[in-house]
């Protein structure tokens, strides 16, 4: 019977939080705000030692026309 209650309990927490996320998204992306970075040659690439963040190159990012979705 614990059991039956704590998994209501946390399909209830689940579906709060999830509604909660889907109203707090407005930083919603478009195919235009993407950027991207391009792989040249002769453009050196940089050497990072230790754990650092950094944007990677593009050779091939396909097609970059947005279509409307049609119901």
């Amino acid at each position: 019977m614990n059991l039956l209650i704590y998994a209501v309990v946390a399909m209830v927490v689940s579906l709060i939080v999830s509604f909660a996320m889907m109203r707090s998204q407005q930083n919603k992306m478009s195919a235009q705000d993407v950027e991207v970075t391009t792989a040249e040659e002769g453009v050196t690439n940089k050497v990072v030692l230790g754990t650092r963040d950094v944007k990677g190159s593009v050779v091939w990012f396909g097609d970059q026309k947005s279509q409307a979705i049609k119901k």
